[in-house]
């Protein structure tokens, strides 16, 4: 059998799309990526819509910035415009994360008490 050996970089992606994973799933399971295809809103609008921590939020929203998933102008996020009718209820929802997901358990309701 061939070996199979991870270098650095390799070692680096591995870890980061299991954080993009993660990021993705907080994001479904609280209505972020619902919230974000409805209007363009402030960080604190999103987390008081919500009912979630301003300052996890925020850092939750700027994560899903840097994946691409979400859009800024100015102050205000919206959902990427190529994503936008997936994450809105109707004929092209895609349930992203699915309800029995585990993984994120212990992290969705972080985002209510702010670690």
């Amino acid at each position: 059998m061939e070996e199979r050996s991870l270098d650095l970089d390799g070692f680096q992606r591995l870890l980061w799309n299991f954080a993009s994973h993660r990021i993705v799933t907080v994001a479904g399971r609280t209505g972020v990526l619902r919230r974000l295809a409805e209007a363009p809103a402030t960080t604190d609008e999103i987390a008081t819509d919500l009912d979630l921590d301003v300052a996890a939020t925020a850092k939750l929203i700027r994560a899903l910035t840097a994946l691409g998933v979400a859009d800024a102008e100015g102050d205000r996020y919206g959902a990427a415009p190529g994503l936008r009718k997936h994450f809105e209820p109707g004929e092209f929802d895609w349930q992203v994360i699915p309800k029995n997901d585990s993984l994120c358990e212990p992290t969705a309701p972080s985002l209510r008490t702010a670690i």
